[in-house]
């Protein structure tokens, strides 16, 4: 994940996207806009996250995988991203 310092490019995709509309507060005031590698991983099973994601540009692939092993399968949930921006908001409590 690379944190893209770029005003205009987040103002933009916000605009384009008509994010505000989702949020009561302003966006802009707590948004940052990021890059994932193909193939990076948002977030797997069992983990948590302390924001909340837009993807903004590309696509997202979300997919369930079964883990074998000697003893029983395991399923393990991730959603893998490919050179794509996401919007990343702070959740707040």
């Amino acid at each position: 994940m690379k944190k893209i310092h770029d005003t205009k490019q987040l103002t933009a995709y916000v605009e384009k996207h008509n994010l505000q509309d989702y949020m009561d507060s302003d966006i802009l005031a707590m948004a940052s806009l990021l890059f994932f590698e193909k193939e990076e991983h948002l977030i797997q099973t069992g983990t948590t996250s302390d924001y909340l994601y837009f993807l903004v540009d590309g696509t997202v692939m979300v997919y369930s995988c079964l883990l074998y092993t000697s003893d029983a399968a395991d399923e393990e949930d991730s959603v893998g991203l490919g050179g794509r921006r996401i919007l990343k908001k702070k959740k707040t409590v």
